[in-house]
This record gives C-alpha cells, structure tokens and sequence, in this order.
C-alpha cells in the first residue's frame, strides 16, 4: 500500500524500483506524475499507480527472479549472445526502461535467448 488517507509513498520508500537495474529515478517521476494527477483528480493513488506502473515494475522483478537462478556459465553465454552487433542495434533502439518492445525485437533477431525460457518455468 502506497496511500493510506492524505499519506503517500514514493520513490524506494514505495519499492518503485527496477528490480533488474536498481533503477529507481525514471519510476519514481512516473509515480510523482501519477500521484500529482490523483491528488488534483481525488483519485486513489495505489489504484492509479498500479495501473501506470505496476506491470512494468512486476515484469522487472519476474526478470530478476529469472536471472538469479543463473549459473556462471549461463551469464557467459548470455553475454556473447548480447554481444553481437544485431543485438547492440537494438539495444541502442530500444529503451530498457520499456523491455517488453526490447525483448520481443531481441528474440526476432535471436531465437537462442529463448534457451533461457527455461528458468521462467523454474
């Protein structure tokens, strides 16, 4: 719960962070912005928040769930999958701070990275 009467959380307080990169300054602007709206709308700011916000930052912690089940060895090759020009092209396209455009154009253009559905199924 992020608002409880006239009282609200942003920011780390509220765990509005990246689970992937610890990136919380993007999600806590996005979350002044929706906060701001709610207090001039009279809207509930844990409904309104969750609906901006709230997948993109679950999707982040499903992806860390996911990748703290790796081995060394997993994140060499996903590192020399990563280091191919096709990919850093898209990299460079595509914001990490939308993954799922990014995601998708990346496994268009690599199909291995599916090798790694398997630790989502863990």
């Amino acid at each position: 719960m992020i608002q409880k009467e006239n009282i609200y959380l942003i920011g780390d307080a509220a765990t509005q962070v990246k689970a992937t990169t610890g990136g919380g300054i993007i999600p806590s602007l996005k979350a002044a912005h929706t906060l701001c709206n709610c207090i001039i709308k009279n809207e509930d700011y844990n409904k309104e928040f969750k609906k901006h916000s709230g997948r993109e930052l679950l999707l982040h912690l499903k992806l860390r769930n996911i990748l703290n089940k790796f081995s060394d060895k997993d994140y060499d090759y996903l590192l020399e999958l990563m280091d191919q020009k096709k990919i850093k092209n898209i990299l460079k396209k595509y914001s990490r701070d939308k993954p799922i455009p990014l995601v998708l154009n990346i496994l268009l253009k690599e199909p291995r990275f599916l090798l790694f559905s398997k630790f989502a199924l863990q």
